[in-house]
């Protein structure tokens, strides 16, 4: 069974339900906490997402938190794997720096850690 991933349009009627049922001013009360929601629940169907949606609305009387939604959709199906987003060439050479520095590091630590359990690490210092 193919899905697709959650639109725009869909994300409003779920939002505009989660408002509708819980009226905190402060819950889904802006474009930005509207965007980061969606951003996190995409990759779920519309379907699983509604059913979450009541299912959380049926069982308690506080907002949900992202986190409660995604378990609740995922009781239904998995998340559709997003696609990762486009890097620069420069950008891909500057984390890959990045990762390299943090290999060297944790190679050094294990080594300092390895010599002082040998005690060989105070006599170089």
């Amino acid at each position: 069974m193919t899905r697709s991933i959650l639109t725009s349009d869909e994300w409003k009627v779920l939002a505009k339900t989660l408002k509708t049922a819980y009226t905190n001013q402060n819950f889904l009360s802006d474009d930005g906490s509207i965007q980061v929601w969606y951003s996190m629940l995409r990759g779920f169907s519309y379907k699983a997402l509604s059913d979450a949606i009541a299912q959380h609305i049926q069982t308690s009387k506080f907002p949900p938190t992202i986190a409660e939604i995604r378990a609740l959709a995922t009781e239904g199906e998995e998340p559709k794997a997003l696609p990762a987003p486009k890097i620069s060439k420069e950008m891909q050479e500057y984390f890959d720096r990045i990762h390299r520095w943090w290999d060297e590091m944790d190679a050094q630590i294990a080594e300092q850690n390895l010599e002082k359990e040998m005690g060989i690490y105070e006599a170089r210092l």
